[in-house]
């Protein structure tokens, strides 16, 4: 099958829900009280029958009444639903939810995420029609500053919908696809057959990257709807807003490698081939679109010299270390509060530090392995067939 990138396709046939696949929607949650509600009265203002829907929420262990606001919404709603309660990481609760899942086709939709009453029949529409594996919306990252204004900015959103809704044009679906080689997964749809390959890695950070593009390198087809776009909604003074700042630094340094390869590997997608980020060209334009590895590369550098004026007894060289992470500390604070910005602070050093070493580890070696490559004439890029997947291709 050819798919049509970049063809908008009208469905004509999307009102008819006799045709519609049971949809497993999983959201996953810690602390999220301030915004999941509204991400919930999204989901039940969907045109899409509650019949064909399974609701599950995987919370990481809440202490601010999530669970208790989603069971609130959910338990006279018609939606057949469940709720898991276990301590875990991003990844470890996406592939709960795979394993929970019913029917042919799961949908993760973050906690923060607002999207028109169609998202869910065009997700469904395209992953049938038009043979799409994986397929994900157009994110629209709103960044506010309180959780009452991103609240506020998700109370016009619904209102916007719910006009929509009362005017009868939300049930037809002129999707454009466009090819990508990586799917977030703030509101993405997954065949069961792809999860039934491909399992998520237990990161707590960029899992859907990695998922993605192992998926990507199998032949499996990924894709955006760009004609499909949804919110998300944050408040950067939340503190629960940024799931990373609570992430254990162990699940980081598991994969922290992991992490390096997939910053430079899913930059290097062109056409039909996925190949490693090599040329002087490319590593500049990486360095230029990822500012924050200049930083990491300061704070290296910084932290050598502190560890040679630890050894030497020279105490000047330590001091811009502390200065540059005094400075942090308080930029931080200033969003944040005190205690989540001491967390991010530190995490400049703990984390995107060696994150940062890795990269340029990873990128050095990449461009002397193209070299040698070229030089001998032995060049094999990894090809993505993206006109076949793997069930195609076995016929």
């Amino acid at each position: 099958m050819v798919l049509p990138w970049g063809v908008s396709g009208l469905n004509s046939s999307v009102s008819e829900n006799s045709d519609l696949p049971l949809i497993t929607v999983c959201m996953i949650a810690l602390n999220r009280a301030w915004i999941i509600d509204y991400a919930l009265r999204s989901l039940l203002s969907q045109d899409y029958p509650r019949s064909k829907l399974f609701f599950i929420l995987v919370d990481g262990g809440s202490r601010d009444g999530t669970v208790e606001t989603t069971r609130r919404l959910l338990v006279d709603s018609g939606l057949e639903y469940r709720i898991i309660v276990e301590e875990s990481n991003i990844g470890e609760a996406r592939s709960i939810c795979t394993r929970e899942m019913r029917g042919d086709l799961l949908v993760f939709w973050d906690s923060d995420v607002i999207a028109p009453p169609h998202a869910l029949r065009d997700l469904a529409w395209a992953t049938r029609n038009l043979g799409l594996d994986i397929a994900s919306a157009k994110r629209v990252y709103v960044a506010l500053e309180t959780a009452s204004e991103a609240r506020e900015y998700a109370e016009r959103l619904l209102a916007e919908y719910s006009a929509i809704i009362n005017s009868g044009s939300a049930s037809n679906c002129n999707c454009v696809v466009e090819r990508i080689h990586y799917a977030g997964m703030d509101l993405t749809a997954i065949r069961r057959e792809v999860l039934g390959e491909i399992k998520f890695k237990p990161m707590p950070y960029a899992e859907d990257a990695d998922f993605s593009l192992r998926a990507l390198v199998r032949g499996y087809t990924v894709a955006q709807l760009s004609s499909l776009t949804v919110h998300d909604v944050k408040a950067l003074r939340e503190e629960y807003s940024d799931p990373l700042l609570h992430a254990p630094l162990l699940d980081f340094w598991r994969h922290l490698n992991t992490l390096a390869r997939l910053e430079t590997l899913r930059r290097g997608y062109e056409g039909r081939y996925l190949r490693e980020t090599c040329s002087l060209r490319d590593i500049g334009k990486f360095y230029l679109e990822n500012t924050k590895y200049t930083t990491g590369t300061l704070l290296l550098v910084l932290i050598v010299l502190a560890v040679i004026g630890l050894l030497q007894g020279l105490v000047l060289l330590v001091v811009p270390l502390v200065a540059t992470w005094t400075a942090q500390l308080a930029y931080y604070s200033k969003g944040l509060g005190l205690k989540c910005g001491f967390r991010k602070a530190t995490r400049q050093i703990t984390i995107l530090t060696p994150l940062t070493l890795l990269v340029h580890i990873h990128l050095l070696v990449n461009y002397h392995q193209c070299k040698k490559e070229k030089k001998h004439k032995t060049t094999q890029p990894l090809k993505h067939n993206s006109e076949q997947s793997p069930r195609e291709q076995g016929t």
